[in-house]
């Protein structure tokens, strides 16, 4: 089987490949939204899905033919598991540790039936796993306010893990503050819904997961001084601490708001039995210092979040710097690692920074 596509670009390297062969897929594909976009890009984006839609695909330099096998191919599975032939997108991004392959599934009448991601190394296969594992769960839990994908098929294809989900709606309409502030309401709904304790910090599950993790890093300057902030951490929470969930990475792309509230995806860091109230931190960090991280900078960020995290009330530990303190150490129990693993310098120097930063926040609680 052969397949056309033509490559759109987009700023930072990221761009989609999109079906030649299905204009009003190509339009779809193209007319996907987050909070992040600006109102000048959500125009971009319309403008361009009226052109594709029109045909102006096949005018793009960037284009290529992909031919494949006639049985066990990706397009085949993706035919059984909606019932209908498909066509897909594939979305082109930056370098990540954890990158992965990003499907916009159509039907035959260029309608959006879904999305896939496929693995390939082990941290994306591991990622993708993880997301298959947790889905469930969000779609059985109260959260009104949510919109989550749900599994229609996952497992392993050619030796790589396999998701395939339902698309979340999304409106051009975005709310200009979510590119700056965390979404509260939403926020505490999730810990709502995932709530227990609260429990002594250090004797918790979670501190002995944190602990163990810092304690595996090969790289010795690292892990003593990931160590020494963390023993400054079970020192600094003297109080009791609600635990909850968290999305993991919960930033204003991986979310849009619609009609009937707010989408949400990329569950793959979804983890249960954390301290509760760790969105609020990275959403703060992630949307306010998107690029290269300075320490000072950082700390000062999530510090000026104070207002947020007292927003939440009972939900979440009484003081802020121990809830600063808690999340440097969730963020970077997965960072560190990573950074150690193949591929990992390319999130080597926001790790160090964060780490940097840690140790500044450690200093100011002797």
């Amino acid at each position: 089987m052969q397949a056309r596509f033509c490559v759109v670009p987009a700023a930072g390297g990221v761009g989609t490949a999109l079906p030649l062969d299905s204009p009003r897929a190509s339009a779809r594909a193209v007319r996907r939204f987050n909070a992040a976009a600006t109102t000048p890009a959500v125009a971009k984006r319309l403008m361009l899905a009226a052109a594709l839609r029109m045909g102006a695909g096949r005018l793009l330099p960037a284009s290529f033919e992909v031919a494949g096998p006639d049985t066990d191919s990706l397009a085949r599975l993706l035919d059984t598991v909606f019932g209908e032939p498909v066509t897909f997108s594939v979305a082109i991004g930056t370098a990540r540790v954890n990158r992965k392959r990003v499907l916009e599934v159509f039907g035959e009448r260029g309608d959006t039936l879904g999305f896939v991601k496929l693995g390939g190394s082990s941290v994306s296969d591991a990622d993708v796993a993880a997301e298959a594992a947790a889905l469930p769960h969000l779609t059985t839990s109260a959260l009104p306010g949510l919109s989550v994908p749900q599994v229609l098929w996952s497992g392993s294809w050619r030796g790589a893990q396999l998701l395939v989900i339902t698309a979340v709606p999304q409106s051009p309409r975005q709310r200009r503050v979510d590119r700056r502030d965390p979404p509260l309401p939403e926020i505490a709904e999730l810990t709502d819904a995932f709530a227990e304790g609260p429990f002594a910090l250090t004797t918790s599950g979670w501190w002995e997961r944190t602990e163990s993790r810092l304690a595996a890093l090969a790289d010795e300057s690292r892990r003593v001084r990931a160590l020494a902030c963390l023993e400054v951490l079970g020192a600094r929470a003297d109080e009791p601490v609600p635990f909850a969930a968290w999305h993991g990475d919960w930033t204003p792309w991986n979310m849009a708001r619609h009609l009937g509230g707010l989408s949400l995806w990329d569950w793959e860091r979804f983890s249960t039995g954390v301290p509760a109230g760790l969105d609020v931190w990275h959403y703060l960090l992630n949307a306010r210092l998107a690029g290269a991280l300075e320490p000072e900078t950082a700390l000062a960020v999530l510090r000026d979040g104070e207002s947020f995290w007292r927003a939440l009330g009972e939900r979440v530990a009484h003081d802020p710097e121990v809830g600063i303190g808690m999340y440097l150490a969730e963020i970077l129990a997965r960072y560190l690692p990573l950074a150690e693993g193949a591929g990992g310098d390319v999130i080597l120097s926001r790790t160090d920074a964060l780490l940097t930063a840690w140790e500044a926040w450690a200093s100011a609680q002797r």
